[in-house]
């Protein structure tokens, strides 16, 4: 019997990276049952933080298989590992054979019925055993990890696999076995920003996709051409599901101009319900993606104001969210104003009880916030954003868990010192005990049952504190965020508004750098898609410093946010007044409501559309 010891711990780590995000949030878990074969299809665009996400929150604590190459298994050892962690071996990679079409049902004579069965035997037949004992699959359709403002391709190996179970499930051999109807999962992992700490996640599980009506065609197509065309079908399948459940923008620019468009309608992304995300998001890149709904402020021009916004912020580093806690105004403060704004923010960061009840945790996480971010800006490649919070996640973990495991031998040193002694040692004593090991050997261990005891106090330790710190660390992050940000307005205000960047030259800034491409995915629109050379170049634009764009950020603040509230009004170039195809629910206090009252007039400036009072 396999009890997947390996799953179950890497379970419990995976449980502990997602504590990089403050809210994982799941919705359709009555689309997984308890029991039964299940080929999960999750969308694929961060890394291993997909994996261990879809393993978290898998409903009823089920275990997901994922596909290893068959040669893994070879060694003795690593072939345990993976086996207890629940990999499948698969011998070559089987979108390649779906794309020969190859099939039990091949009439080609070239390719008797008996080789092409051996072959899809060699290829699924651990797949095969592991859905005949009710196991849950993970296949990832897109093949690879990337970065894009939509779905960018979806392969047939999953459908592949699912159909072919089909045929092994009607074999004669498997008769007399149980057969349990397969069902395909699409699920989408959808993250605020997967890149930044302390976001959010949304795991969404689609309803099932039953195979009966593929698989019958499947089974009875006459020729490989018709088998491929049954595989092509639950492809398109499962992609229309997917598009369903997550979020996509034709390009780049929409995807900006409609990001920082929710943000500010809403005030801040924050106030977006995580299981909201997806409809409010999806439905601000509708508005600029309709052609029916085409307005001054979703034309070129208005759209163009919101992406140099959002360029601005990066270039800054700073989060619209925060800018508005901190300064609610879009008006340039004072010298006088920003100074007290940063000394209030900075009281209340170091006054506030909870950094205080934070702090002990704090100073043990110290290296991991040290080692974790300085480990993804020196292996992550340029442009891979999927790839960043990974790198930022496993360094963090392995500088917590040694910080964490050398001050808990310690302390379990010395309690156990006391212990042992006959008698407990003082809370002095224990704190002198505790750095001993910065200048003395460490002591010796005294059988085996103070090495369980000093194992225990270890381990309950290391995971207290990971627990104390979660519990704090969200309120002092955002405080801390806001700090900062008030901060950088302050040099930026100080500094002579010589010193800013010329308006001739700031056009580069106001362009967001764009994820390098992939090379593994072929994008759906190539005529809407950017250059690389202009991919290129917008990614080599370096940050001159957020206190020479300040002054241009507030601008182009008080602009967007012009551009955002003309989505409540209409444009006025044709009568009758006609509102915008987007309608907003309003159970949530901090979501703007979008009525039809007076249009308002924008005018152009700079080559961008702006409020004419603001322009004034």
């Amino acid at each position: 019997m396999n009890f997947k010891l390996v799953f179950r711990a890497l379970r419990r780590i995976s449980l502990w990276s997602l504590e990089f995000y403050s809210d994982v949030h799941v919705e359709g878990k009555e689309h997984i049952t308890k029991a039964g074969p299940l080929i999960v299809t999750p969308c694929h665009h961060n890394e291993i933080i997909d994996i261990a996400t879809l393993t978290v929150t898998m409903p009823h604590r089920r275990c997901v298989c994922f596909w290893a190459k068959a040669s893994m298994f070879k060694n003795p050892i690593s072939g345990w590992i993976l086996t207890s962690s629940g990999a499948i071996p698969v011998r070559r990679n089987p979108n390649s054979v779906a794309a020969s079409g190859t099939n039990g049902n091949s009439n080609d004579s070239s390719q008797p019925n008996t080789n092409a069965n051996e072959m899809h035997m060699s290829l699924f037949r651990g797949t095969f055993e592991a859905l005949d004992i009710g196991e849950i699959i993970g296949l990832f359709p897109e093949g690879t990890s990337y970065t894009e403002p939509q779905i960018a391709q979806i392969k047939d190996g999953a459908s592949y696999a699912a159909l072919e179970y089909a045929r092994w499930q009607h074999q004669d051999s498997h008769k007399n076995k149980k057969n349990m109807e397969l069902t395909v999962v699409p699920v989408g992992i959808v993250y605020t920003n997967k890149s930044r700490y302390q976001s959010r996640v949304l795991v969404r599980f689609g309803e099932p996709i039953k195979l009966d009506f593929f698989a019958k065609r499947y089974l009875s197509a006459p020729d490989s051409e018709a088998s491929r065309t049954v595989i092509k079908g639950l492809t398109a399948e499962v992609e229309k599901r997917l598009m369903e459940l997550t979020i996509n923008a034709p390009d780049w620019d929409t995807w900006f101009a409609a990001s920082i468009a929710r943000d500010i309608a809403w005030k801040g992304s924050e106030n977006v319900p995580t299981k909201d995300w997806v409809t409010v998001s999806q439905n601000f890149i509708d508005l600029f993606t309709d052609a029916a709904s085409t307005t001054s402020v979703t034309s070129t021009k208005g759209k163009k104001t919101l992406v140099a916004y959002y360029g601005l912020l990066h270039y800054t580093d700073i989060s619209h969210d925060t800018l508005v806690q901190v300064y609610p105004s879009t008006a340039l403060p004072s010298t006088f104003g920003a100074l007290i704004t940063f000394i209030k923010h900075l009281i209340i960061l170091l006054v506030h009880p909870r950094f205080w009840l934070f702090l002990p945790a704090f100073l043990l996480h110290i290296p991991a916030y040290i080692i974790g971010p300085l480990a993804a800006r020196k292996l992550a490649k340029p442009g891979e954003e999927e790839t960043i919070a990974e790198l930022t996640v496993v360094p963090a973990g392995l500088a917590y868990g040694i910080t964490s495991w050398i001050a808990s031998y310690k302390l379990a040193n010395a309690l156990l010192d006391g212990y042992f002694a006959g008698s407990w040692l003082s809370l002095p004593d224990i704190l002198k005990k505790a750095g001993e090991w910065f200048v003395k050997e460490v002591p010796s261990v005294y059988g085996l049952k103070r090495v369980a005891a000093t194992l225990t106090i270890m381990y309950w330790t290391t995971w207290v504190v990971f627990k104390w710190h979660s519990l704090l660390v969200k309120g002092n992050y955002r405080q801390y965020q806001r700090v900062l940000v008030s901060w950088k307005v302050l040099l930026g205000v100080l500094s002579n508004s010589t010193r800013d960047i010329p308006t001739d030259k700031l056009e580069r800034y106001t362009l967001p750098p764009l994820p390098a491409a992939n090379e593994y995915i072929k994008r759906r629109n190539q005529a809407s898609d950017i250059s690389d050379s202009d991919r290129t170049a917008r990614s080599k634009v370096k940050s001159p410093g957020s206190t020479r764009l300040i002054r241009h950020l507030f601008a182009a603040r008080g602009a967007a946010e012009s551009v955002v509230r003309e989505l409540s009004h209409c444009e006025v170039l044709e009568p009758p007044c006609e509102a915008i195809p987007f309608v907003v629910c309003t159970r949530y206090p901090h979501q703007v409501e979008f009525m039809i009252t007076k249009p308002l007039k924008l005018v152009e400036s700079d080559g961008q559309l702006m409020h004419e009072s603001w322009c004034a």
